[in-house]
């Protein structure tokens, strides 16, 4: 099975440890570097958060580029690596939210976000839902040969 993940601007400080900390437990496929696009925001977070939010997130994930791939594993245990909890200090140490997200800050417009370093789907069906949107948005597919 391959796992979506997203590393977010603040995990993209450090991308090369987060990756290492990837591929200690699992290969990556199709690791690309990209900016965030309009349709790629609105649509990867569509579900997570409220419209009244969503000027947030997009800044956020304008504030440097951002990496996609795919974890050779299961999403149950690609999140133990993430942590679970959205919130970076209450994660466990060890995981990648814990250890390179930046917690609760501001953008740079002054709009509050949650810094946790790196998305991942919940479930089978949000992972199938982040493959389409990365194939129809930069023309990823990680089952491509």
């Amino acid at each position: 099975m391959k796992t979506f993940f997203l590393i977010k601007p603040d995990g993209m400080l450090h991308e090369q440890r987060a990756l290492a900390m990837i591929k200690e437990r699992f290969e990556i496929d199709n690791y690309e570097t990209l900016t965030a696009t309009d349709e790629f925001i609105c649509r990867i977070y569509k579900s997570a958060v409220p419209y009244n939010i969503l000027p947030a997130v997009k800044a956020y994930l304008r504030e440097r580029p951002i990496g996609c791939g795919f974890a050779r594993t299961s999403i149950d245990s690609f999140i133990e690596l993430t942590g679970r909890n959205m919130i970076p200090l209450e994660c466990p140490s060890g995981t990648i939210r814990r250890e390179y997200g930046a917690g609760i800050g501001k953008t740079a417009s002054g709009l509050i976000i949650i810094r946790n370093a790196i998305h991942r789907p919940k479930d089978m069906k949000q992972n199938i839902e982040f493959i389409q949107v990365l194939r129809d948005c930069y023309g990823i597919n990680p089952y491509q040969v």
